[in-house]
């Protein structure tokens, strides 16, 4: 979901916002609030974010209340892994939701 919003982003910035509500209340402490969580996703390593052309998601691996999964991006030249860190919300209003806590990026480099 948070993908699809981002690259279907508009002038209005909803589709940062999409991703931006699935992020969980630590990560929104830490990147938010949201004009400072968009500005991030539209500079460096995240820009592809907002303009990949194909994606490969790899199997989620679960272990309890948490996750991680990497996903490809392809997009302008390059070839970006990125790994997702999420959680199963105990507390707040979405008890019981997966959120993602971080992405970290693991590898750039060029497409062929």
């Amino acid at each position: 979901i948070q993908l699809e919003a981002l690259r279907a982003n508009d002038t209005d910035d909803r589709g940062i916002a999409t991703c931006f509500r699935f992020a969980s209340p630590t990560n929104k402490r830490v990147t938010g609030p949201l004009p400072r969580f968009a500005a991030m996703i539209k500079q460096g390593i995240y820009a592809l974010m907002l303009d990949y052309t194909t994606v490969d998601y790899e199997p989620v691996e679960v272990l309890q209340d948490m996750a991680r999964q990497r996903v490809h991006l392809t997009g302008g030249g390059k070839v970006v892994t990125y790994v997702f860190y999420l959680s199963r919300q105990k507390h707040e209003a979405c008890k019981g939701c997966w959120m993602t806590n971080s992405v970290n990026v693991e590898t750039v480099s060029q497409s062929t």
